[in-house]
């Protein structure tokens, strides 16, 4: 699909070049240049950004592992 940089594959997870897979995209929340919320004056709730933000992937960091292996005599 030429042009295509970018898939939607459920409510929050995304298909994005150069990413990993799942890419998580969310609504958020307004912020000023101090990084406070910004609040609606009338509803008296966050206003929310217009467009959805990339917050991360939904993998796992580090992945960690154990075997064990026990051996009695002859038996395995």
């Amino acid at each position: 699909m030429e042009g295509l940089n970018e898939l939607s594959i459920a409510d929050v997870s995304y298909a994005i070049v150069g990413q990993q897979f799942p890419a998580l995209k969310v609504t958020d929340v307004q912020r000023d240049d101090q990084g406070r919320i910004i609040v609606d004056q009338i509803t008296g709730y966050p206003k929310k950004e217009p467009a959805l933000q990339l917050v991360g992937h939904g993998n796992p960091n580090h992945i960690l592992g154990i075997t064990s292996s026990i051996n009695f005599k002859d038996f395995l």
